[in-house]
Order: structure tokens, then sequence, then C-alpha cells
């Protein structure tokens, strides 16, 4: 269990990561972001483990055969800005707002082309 400090420094700001997934063996534990991180004081977060303050309950996912639309609905209707892929419980990945908008920005491209 890594401290808030490390995920912090290694993962969150080097990657302009809001939320990071967290994974134990391949199952999805749960979720932090930066709203979680922000509700511990600053001098707390090298002695504060990322479980201690990680979202596990709700959590928001499709299936890797799920449509674009699926995914779209999800965060529009519970207003999260991610939502996890699973496959049987394994975590496979993230996709984003950032990602639909980029999705739904190309789709319309290349369907000005036709």
């Amino acid at each position: 269990d890594i401290s808030i400090g490390v995920l912090v420094d290694d993962f969150m700001i080097p990657f302009g990561r809001q939320s990071v997934p967290v994974v134990d063996s391949g199952l999805i534990a749960g979720i932090i972001s930066l709203e979680d991180v922000q509700r511990v004081r600053r001098d707390l977060w090298e002695d504060t483990p990322v479980s201690s303050v990680m979202t596990t309950t709700p959590l928001f996912a499709v299936g890797p055969n799920d449509s674009m639309t699926a995914v779209v609905e999800m965060i529009t209707q519970h207003f999260v800005n991610q939502v996890l892929v699973l496959d049987t419980g394994v975590f496979v990945g993230v996709v984003t707002r950032a990602d639909v908008t980029r999705f739904l920005q190309v789709r319309e491209t290349l369907s000005r082309r036709r």
C-alpha cells in the first residue's frame, strides 16, 4: 500500500492524472481522485496510505466490449470523470471524459469526409 505522497509524486503529477485506479492482484480495489487526496492535510501525505482514503464504492465500470455510448451514458448519469474497464472483475483500463471527447471529435471529423 503506497502513500498519498508517492501516488501524487509518481503517478498523478507526472502523468497529469486526476484519478488513479487502485489494483490489488489484478482486481480493482478502488479509485483515488484529486478530491480524495485534497481531504488529507499535505503534511500527512507521506504517512497516509492510499487505501485509507480511496473510493471503494460506488465504482462505475463497463466491460471491454461495451460501446462508447454506454461509457458516455455512465459518465453523464453519474457525473464522474472516468469509467473503469473491467473484465470479470479484472482491471483492464480507464476511459476518461477526455477520451470520450477525442472519440467524438474523431468520429465527427471522419463523418464529414463521406
